[in-house]
């Protein structure tokens, strides 16, 4: 049995097809976050623009010269409001689970991590007893603190 389904979007006026949304046992549609996923969502969101279509139009069909149209007008702007504001926030989410999915990148190392590489480096030709002995004076020097010195 196939737990996939299969998502239509519009993007840039083009219908897409995903099959990114999987059903687990409890019959729970559980979506696949791909990168590709979140930005077809934002990308639905953006382009979703009917809501603003209908409630132009309907402004311009209940313009008239009685006051009453101007509230309804209002009512109507502000249900548009609304839905821009929840699609922002929206997209908002959409932007960190992308950021959250995106490939870390390493830190870069520390400075001590650094001297280290070089003075490992540095002592390759050595003995192995001396390059040891080096060493774990050079780590206990630069990351044990004073207090808590550790005797060798």
């Amino acid at each position: 049995m196939d737990n996939a389904l299969t998502m239509d979007f519009l993007i840039d006026g083009e219908p897409k097809r995903f099959k990114e949304i999987n059903i687990n046992e409890t019959g729970e549609n559980t979506p696949k976050l791909t990168m590709d996923y979140v930005l077809s969502r934002i990308d639905a969101i953006t382009n979703n623009t009917a809501h603003i279509d209908k409630a132009i139009k309907t402004i311009q069909e209940i313009l008239n010269p009685d006051h009453s149209s101007g509230v309804k007008a209002e009512a109507i702007s502000q249900v548009v409001r609304s839905r821009e504001e929840t699609n922002q926030k929206l997209i908002q989410l959409f932007e960190k689970m992308y950021d959250d999915l995106k490939p870390k990148q390493p830190p870069e190392p520390s400075e001590e991590v650094l001297k280290m590489q070089q003075l490992t480096e540095m002592l390759k030709d050595f003995p192995p007893e001396i390059s040891a002995d080096i060493i774990k004076k050079s780590v206990q020097q630069m990351f044990v603190k004073p207090a808590t010195a550790v005797v060798m």
